[in-house]
């Protein structure tokens, strides 16, 4: 379930 974690962190910084 980590990876989801850091696939969701790397959405939201380049959704930004």
């Amino acid at each position: 379930m980590k990876w989801f974690g850091v696939l969701g962190l790397v959405t939201l910084s380049e959704c930004f």
